[in-house]
């Protein structure tokens, strides 16, 4: 674990023979033995070298948060580790504390993680001794939102990268091939499209959207009507015969769904452009992922921009889209040809339109709501992967990391 002193403030000048340094910009790697920290006996300033006492900084104890404790500034809700917890927690930033000495007064040091995912100790003092408490990390939207958007223009990042961070393009979605996008919803897979601003029962507000796995055939409506309100055959069975078999249902938020029309020879922007020029008037548990999300869900490194959908097939896009999946499968968004036209995904990987009437594949997608979380698995392989993929949880609370400020700060990785 690598500790990073990212600014002093020590009263205490140093001076090198032709000047005066008095802001140190430190770089410390401390090992760490179980709950007790060391380092190494020199640090490297600016041109100099000065050595230092090895014990200046010292863990005195940490506390994890016990699996299916809720409250956690409960002190019965840990149990103190010899080694930092794995992934999926972050620090209690009202329960941890540093003092000086023996003396065990809480200094002014400042404690939590970072939106790396690292935790910081910040303000130290020499003979810095602290005591951490490790909370369960819950993810929401707003935390997703903080601390997984990819830092990098979305036309630069890597499928290497797609597969942690969430790509800011008209809301926040996971891209590539197979992004860590996994959930755990009503004892089946699911994966999370994205977050978007939708107007549900409660106002405007960001919630995560998902969508299942598996799809059923199904027509999107037998009259062969492309007006979900109408209602369609397939509005009507997602919210009543099949919301009715999901046991969570009270986590899924109802909201009101983009239906506005459009034409599968536009780029995946105008096909969003023309979706959200109208919703439904009504608010709904279940809805299909639209086409724009279709078209997001490719990476935009290999898949431009300036494809339209129906040019999908291959050609870096369809191939780097994980909703893909090699079926004929129904979009939300009506055809703008006629009333009678659905856009759906062919199974080479295109977007076209077709008769509503038509049984092709429908896949469920939610949203869900403002104060659910997701937890991180207990299975191998990385969060959110297929083999350890997200857990959705009762409740959550909205935290947010703090802000990286001055002061002597170590970062654990």
């Amino acid at each position: 674990m690598k500790f990073v002193t990212l600014k002093s403030f020590d009263k205490k000048k140093l001076l090198i023979p032709t000047f005066i340094i008095t802001s140190l910009i430190l770089v410390i790697t401390i090992f760490v033995s179980h709950a007790e920290f060391t380092s190494t006996d020199h640090v490297t300033i600016v041109d100099g070298v000065i050595n230092y006492t090895p014990y200046d900084f010292k863990m005195m104890a940490m506390y994890e948060q016990k699996e299916g404790c809720e409250d956690p500034n409960s002190d019965a809700c840990y149990t103190e580790v010899n080694a930092m917890p794995s992934e999926g927690y972050s620090i209690n930033q009202d329960k941890s504390y540093c003092f000086v000495d023996d003396d065990n007064e809480k200094i002014k040091g400042k404690v939590y993680t970072n939106s790396k995912g690292e935790h910081v100790i910040s303000d130290l003092s020499k003979r810095s001794k602290c005591i951490l408490y490790f909370q369960e990390e819950k993810l929401t939207a707003a935390t997703l939102i903080a601390k997984h958007v990819c830092v990098e223009p979305a036309e630069t990042i890597t499928e290497e990268q797609a597969k942690n961070c969430l790509v800011n393009e008209n809301g926040y979605r996971f891209e590539g091939t197979d992004p860590n996008n996994y959930v755990r919803f009503n004892n089946e897979e699911w994966r999370i499209i994205g977050i978007f601003e939708v107007e549900s029962e409660d106002g405007p507000e960001q919630l995560i959207k998902i969508i299942r796995t598996e799809s059923e055939e199904k027509a999107w409506d037998e009259s062969d009507s492309n007006n979900w309100e109408r209602p369609a055959t397939l509005n009507t069975y997602l919210n009543d015969t099949y919301l009715n078999t999901i046991g969570e249902k009270d986590k899924i938020a109802s909201v009101k769904w983009n239906i506005g029309a459009s034409d599968y020879k536009q780029t995946a922007e105008a096909v969003y452009t023309n979706e959200t020029k109208s919703k439904t008037t009504n608010k709904y548990k279940v809805g299909l992922m639209s086409a724009s999300d279709y078209g997001y869900a490719a990476l935009n490194n290999t898949c431009k921009r300036t494809i339209t959908l129906f040019d999908y097939a291959g050609s870096g896009c369809s191939d780097k889209d994980w909703l893909f999946n090699r079926n004929k499968t129904w979009t939300l968004a009506p055809s703008s040809s006629n009333t009678s036209n659905v856009l759906y995904v062919f199974n080479s990987g295109y977007v076209i339109r077709d008769s509503a009437d038509y049984g092709y594949g429908a896949r469920p997608s939610v949203y869900l709501k403002s104060n659910i979380s997701l937890s991180v698995g207990s299975g191998s392989g990385d969060p959110g992967s297929s083999t350890n993929p997200y857990i959705v949880e009762s409740s959550g609370v909205v935290t947010q990391p703090a802000v990286d400020s001055g002061g002597s700060s170590v970062e654990v990785n």
